[in-house]
C-alpha cells in the first residue's frame, strides 16, 4: 500500500465505528466521496458497481446509476453510469439529487465529453490527490519551488503576478497531482508541441464546451427564455473585426447561466450594417439551433446593446444597456464642457491632478501606502479614482509636501469639494458595477436603482451651493439618459422583494401587470402527461381578435398572477439566490413562472461583452499575429466558458 495515499485499508475499515442505513449497507465513516474517487482511479480493483435492488417499485433513473462496493461491502455511494460522478445515497435520501445530475436527463449523450474533460483537466474533486500527502513540508523545499517559479516566469518574460492567477496555480495543481500519481518524470516528453496544443488540445476544449452549452440549451424547450447580447471589437493594428454573440438562460436546474455562443470575424469587405452584422449572429446560432429556428429565435428573442445604430436592428425586440446609459450621465457630468458651468469642481480636479502629475513623476508615489491614481480625459472612472486614492493618502501626502517644503501645491486644494462630489458620484459607480455583474440577476433591480439615485440627488439642507447646482445639472441628465420601460417594470413585478410596485404609478404598474397577463398567453407553456416540458412552441407573432377574448384557460392564468400578488414572501427568500429559488418551488404558479424565468434571464447591461473584448485585445497581440478566426473563437469560448 502506498503510504501517500490517505486512503482506509480493509483492515481499519473493520476497526472503524460503523453506521447500518436502512439498506443494510455497512459504511465506514472514514469513508469520504474523495477517498472513495482516489480508490476508483488508484486502485480500481478494490471498487466494484452493482445493480440497485429493491423488492419496491424501482424508479427509472436506477438504469443509469450503480451502487458502489469498496472491497465487497456496500457503501452509502452511488455512480453515474456515463460519467465518473459519484453521489452520496441511501435509501432515505430519494432520488431527486440524481434526477437532476446532467447524465440522467436529456443532456447526458451532449455533457459527457465536457464533463469527462473538466476530470480530466482540472477539478479539484476529481483529482489524484484531493488533500495533502504530507502535513509538513520543508520550507527549504517550498522556497526552492517559489525559486523555479520566479526564474520561469522572468524567463519567458511574463509579470511576476501570473503567480496568483487561476489558471497558473490550476497547471500547478495538474503538474503536482500528475507527479503524485506517475513519480517524477521528464516533463519534456509529456507536454505537447505548440502546434499539437492549438489545433488539437485547444479545439478539443472548446468543441467540448460547445457541446456542453448545446446540451443546456436542449433541456429548455421554451426557446422564449433566453436573451442575446452582442457587440463588435476591431483590432486596430491589423484591421479585423470580430462580432461577439453571449446568450443568457435560466437552465433546468434554475440557475442563471451566461455563456459565450461563439465569436465570429467579420470580413473588412462587408459593410458594418445590421442586416450583415444579423448574418454573422446567425451563424453563430446555427451551431445551437436547427436554421429552421434561428430566424424565428432572433425575431422573438431580447437583445440588450449600448445604442450604437448599427446594433439597434439586429434583433428586433431590443433593451438599452442601462450601464452604458449610467456612463453617459457620468460622462456628461464630468466632461470639460459641463465643467465649465461648475468652475468650483473643474478647479479642485485640475489642481489634484497636478499633484498626481508631481508625485508621479517626481517618484513620491512609491513613499505613499496607497499610491495617487492618474485621470484621463473623457474618463469619469478615472476621475473617481483619482479622488478616492488622494482621500486614502492625503494625510502622507500633506506630511511628505510639508518636509520638501512643496505644501504650495496643496495650498489651493478644496478637499471639502473633491470629497461632496466623490459622495454625489458614488452610488452612480455602485450602480454601473452591479448592473456588470453577469452572473446576477440584473433586471429587477432597474428600477429600485431609479428610485434609489433619484433620491441621492435630491437637494438637502447640508448641501453647498456647489453641490446644489451639480445635483441639479445632474438630474436633468438622468431623467433624459436613464429611462424605464415597461420590461424593466415587468421583471421586477417578478421579484417577489418588490412585486407590489410600490415605486411605480398606478399607470405604470397597471401596464407592466398587463404586459405579464399576455405574456402568459403568448408564451402557449402546456405539461406533458409525465410533468416533463413539451416540445418547443414559438412565440406568436401578433394578438389577434381571438386571443383578446374570454376563456377559463386565460382567467386561470390571470388568477395565476393575482394570487402571487397577494401571497406573503417569507424573509429568507429576498436574497441573492432567494428570486430563483421562489421560482423554482413556486409550482402553483406554472404559467406565470415560465414568464418570471424568461424576464429574469434579460440583463440590465451589455458590460459582460466589453470585459470580453478588452480580453481579445490581449488574445491579439503581437506574440499572437498569426490567431485567425477560428482560434479567437476558441481561445475566447475556453477564457469565457471553462470554469477552473
Amino acid at each position: 500500500m502506498d503510504k501517500k495515499m490517505q486512503v482506509p485499508t480493509k483492515d481499519e475499515m473493520k476497526d472503524s465505528e460503523e453506521d447500518v442505513d436502512d439498506d443494510s449497507a455497512v459504511v465506514s465513516k472514514k469513508w469520504r466521496k474523495h477517498n472513495v474517487y482516489q480508490l476508483m482511479k488508484s486502485y480500481p480493483n478494490r471498487v466494484t458497481f452493482m445493480e440497485y435492488e429493491s423488492d419496491q417499485l424501482r424508479s427509472e433513473v436506477w438504469s443509469k446509476f450503480k451502487r458502489v462496493l469498496i472491497d465487497k461491502e456496500l457503501v452509502n455511494f452511488v455512480k453515474c453510469n456515463e460519467c465518473i460522478a459519484l453521489f452520496h445515497w441511501y435509501a432515505k435520501l430519494g432520488t431527486t439529487s440524481l434526477l437532476r445530475h446532467r447524465c440522467s436527463g436529456a443532456t447526458q449523450e451532449a455533457s459527457t465529453s465536457y464533463q469527462k474533460l473538466k476530470s480530466d483537466c482540472i477539478d479539484k474533486e476529481h483529482s489524484v490527490i484531493t488533500q495533502p500527502t504530507q502535513t509538513t513540508i520543508p520550507q527549504s523545499d517550498v522556497s526552492s519551488l517559489n525559486d523555479s517559479m520566479v526564474v520561469g516566469l522572468v524567463k519567458d518574460l511574463q509579470p511576476i503576478r501570473t503567480i496568483e492567477s487561476k489558471g497558473f496555480l490550476a497547471i500547478c495543481q495538474q503538474m503536482v497531482n500528475f507527479g503524485a500519481k506517475h513519480g517524477s518524470q521528464d516533463v519534456t516528453k509529456f507536454v505537447k508541441s505548440k502546434r499539437v496544443m492549438k489545433s488539437i488540445h485547444m479545439t478539443k476544449i472548446a468543441k467540448s464546451l460547445r457541446d456542453d452549452l448545446k446540451a443546456n440549451i436542449t433541456a429548455i424547450c421554451n426557446y422564449t427564455r433566453f436573451t442575446f447580447t452582442f457587440d463588435r471589437w476591431t483590432n486596430a493594428e491589423k484591421q479585423r473585426d470580430f462580432l461577439l454573440l453571449n446568450c443568457r438562460f435560466i437552465n433546468s436546474q434554475f440557475e442563471l447561466q451566461s455563456s459565450l455562443m461563439g465569436v465570429q470575424e467579420f470580413p473588412t469587405d462587408i459593410i458594418n450594417t445590421n442586416v450583415n452584422i444579423r448574418e454573422h449572429c446567425k451563424k453563430i446560432l446555427e451551431v445551437y439551433f436547427a436554421e429552421s429556428v434561428v430566424e424565428i429565435l432572433m425575431n422573438d428573442s431580447i437583445a440588450v446593446t449600448d445604442g450604437t445604430s448599427n446594433l439597434k436592428g439586429v434583433f428586433p425586440t431590443r433593451l438599452p444597456c442601462m450601464s452604458h446609459k449610467l456612463n453617459m450621465v457620468l460622462d456628461n457630468t464630468l466632461s470639460e464642457g459641463n465643467l465649465l458651468s461648475h468652475s468650483e469642481i473643474k478647479f479642485a480636479l485640475l489642481t489634484l491632478k497636478n499633484v498626481v502629475t508631481y508625485f508621479k513623476t517626481s517618484g513620491l508615489n512609491t513613499k505613499l501606502t496607497c499610491s495617487l491614481k492618474q485621470s484621463f480625459a473623457n474618463c469619469w472612472d478615472s476621475q473617481v479614482r483619482m479622488i478616492e486614492s488622494y482621500v486614502k493618502s492625503s494625510c502622507e501626502v500633506q506630511a511628505i509636501l510639508t518636509e520638501d517644503k512643496e505644501m504650495d501645491r496643496i495650498s489651493d486644494l478644496n478637499e471639502v469639494v473633491l470629497i461632496d462630489l466623490l459622495n454625489v458620484i458614488k452610488p452612480f459607480k455602485s450602480a454601473f458595477e452591479d448592473f456588470s455583474v453577469e452572473t446576477n440577476i440584473t433586471v429587477d433591480k432597474v428600477v429600485p436603482m431609479f428610485f434609489l439615485l433619484s433620491k441621492y440627488l435630491e437637494i438637502t439642507k447640508d448641501d453647498s451651493e456647489i453641490i446644489k447646482n451639480l445635483k441639479l445639472n445632474m438630474k436633468e441628465m438622468f431623467l433624459k439618459y436613464y429611462t424605464l420601460e415597461n420590461i424593466h417594470i415587468a421583471a421586477t413585478a417578478l421579484n417577489p422583494s418588490y412585486k407590489s410596485l410600490k415605486l411605480v404609478s398606478a399607470e405604470q404598474k397597471e401596464a407592466a401587470y398587463r404586459f405579464i397577463r399576455e405574456k402568459v398567453i403568448l408564451m402557449n407553456v402546456n405539461e406533458s402527461d409525465n410533468g416533463e416540458p413539451s416540445p418547443p412552441k414559438l412565440v406568436k407573432r401578433s394578438l389577434s381578435l381571438r386571443d383578446l377574448e374570454d376563456s377559463d384557460n386565460e382567467r386561470e392564468q390571470m388568477d395565476e398572477l393575482t394570487t402571487y400578488l397577494q401571497t406573503r414572501i417569507s424573509k429568507h427568500e429576498n436574497s441573492p439566490i432567494g428570486v430563483l429559488k421562489y421560482w423554482e418551488n413556486a409550482t402553483e404558479f406554472s404559467n406565470l413562472r415560465e414568464v418570471a424565468l424568461w424576464l429574469l434571464a434579460i440583463p440590465a447591461s451589455s458590460g459582460s461583452e466589453e470585459r470580453t473584448f478588452s480580453l481579445n485585445g490581449q488574445v491579439k497581440t503581437d506574440r499572437r499575429s498569426q490567431f485567425g478566426g477560428k482560434y479567437v473563437d476558441d481561445f475566447t469560448m475556453i477564457h469565457k466558458n471553462f470554469v477552473v
